[in-house]
């Protein structure tokens, strides 16, 4: 959170530098090196000075210590909140592993690399949501994998292992 009320405040201080100067803000201090401020937080002048790539002149290093200083001297409580990420549900580990299995069979069984049908990230949003917005349950990947991890998870079909190999097992037709 310190770090994240650091770069918002050298942000804004760099808003009111370009403002003043009538500058683009990335002439003032790029945004990468913003960054590189926040995160080295120089505390004096010779500090400040050895940073590489960073240029600026006397009165605005004063203020950018200046702003450290003070984001430095906050109370835990001033900081930002960062929002607390909520835990899976559970069961969605399982889940996510079956999907898994699945999108390496339907990977090798069609040469496709299954980064590319999807990801980790769209497995749990899938685990978690059948008509999540993910691309693998859009076009040719709903065709080659959506469509049956959709199945898998309500049942319509299992994984079993033969010689081997992983199976799809669709139950017989009633």
């Amino acid at each position: 959170p310190r770090f994240i009320a650091l770069v918002q405040e050298l942000a804004a201080w760099r808003e009111r530098k370009a403002q003043a100067r009538d500058l683009p803000r990335n002439r003032v201090i790029r945004d990468d090196l913003l960054m590189e401020l926040a995160a080295q937080k120089p505390k004096d002048h010779e500090a400040l000075r050895r940073l590489d790539r960073i240029n600026l002149d006397r009165e605005s290093m004063r203020e950018v210590l200046e702003v450290i200083t003070a984001v430095h001297a906050l109370p835990e409580s001033a900081l930002p909140q960062l929002p607390q990420p909520k835990p899976p549900p559970r069961g969605l580990g399982p889940t996510v592993d079956l999907l898994r299995v699945l999108l390496k069979h339907c990977a090798e069984e069609s040469d496709v690399a299954q980064r590319l049908i999807a990801t980790s990230a769209e497995l749990e949003e899938l685990a978690l949501d059948d008509e999540a917005d993910v691309p693998a349950l859009k076009g040719w990947r709903r065709e080659l994998f959506g469509a049956r991890a959709l199945d898998l998870k309500a049942g319509r079909i299992g994984l079993a292992v033969r010689d081997r190999q992983i199976v799809l097992i669709e139950p017989p037709a009633s």
